[in-house]
């Protein structure tokens, strides 16, 4: 009701806001959607707290006898408040981001003095950074994450349903249910396309709220981790990381990609996650569909590793960030929506190191040390049932650094890393195999030979791991391309592409199919179909496209459209000879010969 009132206000309070070049929106929409409903959560959640502090203290009205939980939740109710008017007054006016981040550096620090900071390491100086980075990095994510139409209502709804879910009952978990409750509501007036906006009036102290209430401490009971234990602590904190993942993989991608094009972090732009899904996948629906699908993955794993024991909450988070990361750079490779300027050029550390990494092709041997950490771990969880015991873990300690040795010691002796990342050749494929095997089998012997393979040991796990990291190292050199393959294949109905088909169901049209989804000249077409003169091919596939013959191409086969062009990929071929192959409806579409190739740089001249 709250939303819709604001709604109907907006036009005449002038809290519209109007079209622009680094906007996602293409017409005015108001403005203010936070007005709305936050002030309701903020009020129910006084009233859940103040409720439970009466019931605490009974009739005494001291206000040091407060409980700590109750003085916690008014400083982030408090702090929320605070930034709900920053940004009320920055959706009307526009505030410097210095402003607004001494706006929540004084919310973090209320906050953190009256004990919602994180004790993570034991350190003061550590913890207090920590918390910092933590709460206004979270809040600034959400705020980011405000960039199309239901995406931010949409993931802080599913945060805060798992909060609700995870948190002990209590005045926390009512807030974080009235979270929950309010973006939901919001949303109906936000789902694509939106008639109002959050602004920044709901999305700072919304993301100010959520991180207050995931990081582990006193609001959540350290999400059960034992307090005498660096462990424990860790699983908690990195569970609540991957709650956040997708604000957190938005963010670091934002913030990454402006850096390295010699940009400001704060300036707006076409260039979020949620962007380039939408162009790689031609359309917004989809793009917010697979972001919120990601999102309740992220609160499905953080639910599981509440319960579970440090050592398998800590492979199997480590091993989602590990997707995430592939994930992050998958999206940096595609169009950031920007035209790129003359002579722009990243900033030359950036640079320094980026040569550095190629000089000396180390992004390989980085992954697959990252692969053996991860995946070593994996396999004794696979072996032991997700229940390993402390013999295991002191075995695992003693041999993870042997294992790390031998197997990257292999793959330098293979010759694996002299190729590129993100190539896979069948040799290439062979050579991964040998080393992999070669890694292991010298690992299960050095091990052998140090240790006498006591308790603890198990030589079933050395083969678990090999086939794991085998699989793992092949995943990530073809990440990049599978990724396009599968984003091509969920964009397959795009209307915004141009339909195509390739004459020639061989070598050459087959590499013409898959740079329509990987070569940035091409991204505005898609390939319906292969046309070839052998009626063998009848009924036939090529890379999940029908292979149309001239008997079978007029009766048998349906295409989602008719296609505008048709590319010649065979070599010898007129477009002359391939019209009277067509079926009747074609005839007059566009044919031209299209053939990739590498063309050689030029060499020096010779004299004459």
């Amino acid at each position: 009701m709250g939303v819709g009132l604001v709604r109907l206000l907006a036009p005449g309070l002038g809290w519209m806001s109007a079209p622009r070049g680094d906007r996602w929106h293409a017409r005015p929409t108001a403005l203010m959607g936070g007005v709305g409903f936050l002030p309701f959560v903020l009020a129910a959640g006084a009233l859940a707290y103040y409720e439970f502090a009466r019931r605490e203290i009974g009739e005494m009205e001291v206000v040091l006898n407060l409980p700590r939980a109750a003085v916690v939740g008014a400083s982030l109710l408090g702090g929320a408040l605070l930034l709900l008017v920053v940004g009320w007054i920055d959706d009307r006016r526009e505030l410097r981001p210095r402003t607004k981040l001494m706006a929540q550096l004084f919310a973090a620090s209320q906050l953190i003095y009256f004990g919602g900071g994180t004790n993570l390491t034991g350190w003061p100086i550590l913890d207090v950074t920590l918390s910092y980075l933590w709460i206004i990095g979270l809040t600034n994510s959400i705020n980011l994450l405000d960039n199309m139409d239901g995406l931010c209502a949409g993931t802080a709804a599913l945060m805060a349903a798992a909060l609700a879910y995870a948190l002990p009952a209590g005045p926390a978990q009512i807030l974080a249910a009235v979270i929950c409750g309010g973006c939901l509501g919001f949303l109906w007036h936000n789902r694509p396309p939106a008639k109002i906006f959050m602004g920044d009036t709901g999305s700072l102290p919304l993301g100010f709220l959520l991180a207050g209430l995931a990081l582990p401490g006193v609001l959540n009971g350290g999400w059960g981790a034992a307090m005498d234990g660096f462990g424990p602590k860790l699983a908690a904190f990195l569970s609540a990381c991957i709650l956040m993942a997708v604000p957190i993989l938005d963010t670091g991608l934002v913030a990454c990609t402006r850096v390295w094009a010699a940009r400001s972090p704060m300036d707006g732009g076409k260039d979020h996650s949620s962007h380039r899904l939408a162009r790689i996948l031609s359309s917004e629906r989809r793009a917010l569909l697979f972001l919120l699908l990601l999102t309740a993955g992220a609160c499905l794993v953080f639910l599981w590793s509440l319960d579970r024991r440090p050592f398998t909450v800590l492979s199997v988070l480590g091993l989602a960030a590990g997707v995430l990361w592939l994930a992050a750079a998958f999206l940096a490779r595609t169009d950031s929506g920007r035209p790129k300027k003359a002579g722009e050029q990243p900033p030359s550390l950036l640079c320094g190191i980026r040569d550095f990494f190629q000089a000396y092709n180390l992004l390989p041997v980085l992954l697959d040390g990252l692969l053996v950490l991860l995946l070593f771990q994996t396999a004794y969880l696979l072996r032991f049932d997700f229940n390993v015991g402390p013999d295991e873990i002191r075995v695992l300690k003693r041999s993870l650094p042997i294992v790390l040795l031998c197997c990257l010691a292999a793959g330098l002796g293979f010759g694996i890393y002299s190729s590129r990342w993100g190539s896979l050749s069948w040799y290439d494929l062979c050579r991964l195999g040998a080393a992999t095997g070669a890694g292991t089998a010298a690992s299960l012997a050095l091990v052998t030979l140090v240790t006498r393979f006591g308790d603890g040991h198990s030589r079933s796990v050395y083969l678990i791991f090999a086939l794991l990291f085998l699989t793992g190292q092949i995943f990530t050199r073809k990440f990049l391309d599978l990724g396009g393959l599968l984003a091509g294949w969920a964009a397959r109905d795009g209307g915004e592409k141009t339909p195509v088909a390739i004459f020639g169901a061989g070598r050459r049209g087959r590499i013409l199919a898959e740079a329509c989804l990987q070569v940035p000249e091409l991204l505005g077409y898609r390939a319906l179909a292969f046309i070839d003169q052998n009626e063998s091919l009848a009924g036939k596939r090529l890379c999940g496209l029908p292979i149309l013959t001239p008997r079978s191409g007029k009766h048998t086969v349906r295409l989602p459209a008719v296609p505008e062009e048709i590319w010649i990929s065979a070599a010898g071929i007129s477009p002359a000879k391939i019209r009277p192959l067509l079926p009747v409806e074609w005839r007059r579409t566009k044919i031209r010969r299209l053939i990739l190739g590498l063309t050689p740089a030029p060499g020096p001249r010779r004299k004459k």
